[in-house]
């Protein structure tokens, strides 16, 4: 074994942590509170096997999100075997955690995951069939068509599961977290300078109607589970709200994320990390009040870079 996508994502990772400026420095903190939080979520039973679950899950979404699944196939001999290896390396820390606290079963479970994630296909899709539907969806929001002709595939079931299934206790604000994880995906492709300037007319009020028009969409598709999950399990009120306001600052992080790092017709997966990292502070209850830093950091950090832009 050649080690090739390994070797890759360490570049990659490299470029990432480069990327993220002076919050770097704050990087080995929320790791730590994020395995003290998650070392007390498997000492109970239940929890555990939430975790085990949203651990496959968010493995296997990021396995269908690829787009070098058939390069690797043609370039890369025993791609499935490399793909494996690098499964494993990434879910080191969380195996780890499996193990320390006595959650064997679960470790076994996740590691058969990592043996069977590599032969499952990324669907094709015809972008043609989704057009009727595409059109209820705004030109300027062009993330959101781009993102559901490629991910529609897994949004679709994940919502509809989560409205069929309402009345079950946090089985849908599990599908609807993983759904809104996707969505932040759709940001990860830097739109053209001419694309950029006429959606605004500066930078203040680019952002603000980026951000308005975009949280919109954003609510229309998690309100609903979210609201029918609140009228069948009231109890559960407090964590709907906190899922509802942790996905929305979120997701406002991953808009001026993006513009932060705006560069015309730029490649921004190499923000898929800070991205991932984020999306778990709605599930730590330590990490809950981290998204708001973030949005005020990146916020003036998007203003400051699309200023050259603007500006120029």
């Amino acid at each position: 074994m050649r080690l090739a996508l390994v070797k890759i994502r360490l570049k990659q990772l490299s470029r990432s942590l480069n990327g993220m400026g002076a919050f770097i420095l704050a990087l080995p903190i929320l790791i730590g509170v994020l395995c003290y939080g998650l070392y007390r979520f498997l000492q109970d039973p239940i929890s555990a096997k939430v975790i085990l679950l949203l651990s496959i899950l968010s493995l296997l979404q990021i396995h269908l999100r690829r787009k070098d699944l058939n390069f690797l196939k043609h370039h890369i001999k025993g791609f499935r075997l490399e793909i494996t290896f690098e499964y494993f390396i990434l879910s080191i820390p969380i195996l780890l955690l499996f193990i320390i606290t006595g959650n064997l079963l679960a470790a076994f479970v996740f590691i058969i995951a990592c043996l069977i994630l590599p032969f499952i296909p990324s669907p094709a899709l015809k972008a043609q069939t989704l057009n009727p539907f595409l059109n209820f969806i705004p030109a300027n929001a062009f993330e959101w068509r781009s993102g559901i002709r490629k991910y529609w595939y897994y949004l679709l079931p994940l919502i509809l599961l989560s409205i069929i299934f309402c009345w079950v206790r946090i089985l849908p604000l599990i599908l609807i977290y993983i759904a809104t994880t996707i969505i932040f995906t759709f940001y990860q492709q830097s739109e053209s300078l001419a694309m950029l300037k006429v959606q605004g007319k500066n930078r203040g009020h680019f952002l603000r109607k980026k951000c308005a028009n975009h949280l919109l969409l954003l609510n229309l598709i998690i309100l609903i589970p979210l609201g029918l999950n609140y009228l069948f399990q009231p109890s559960d009120g407090w964590l709907v709200l906190i899922l509802f306001l942790g996905l929305n600052m979120i997701y406002l992080f991953v808009i001026f994320l993006k513009y932060a790092n705006f560069e015309p017709e730029r490649d921004l997966s190499s923000n898929g990390l800070t991205v991932a990292l984020a999306s778990l502070c709605p599930v730590i209850p330590y990490l809950a009040p981290i998204p708001i830093i973030f949005c005020f950091i990146f916020f003036f950090k998007a203003r400051k870079n699309l200023k050259l832009y603007f500006d120029a």
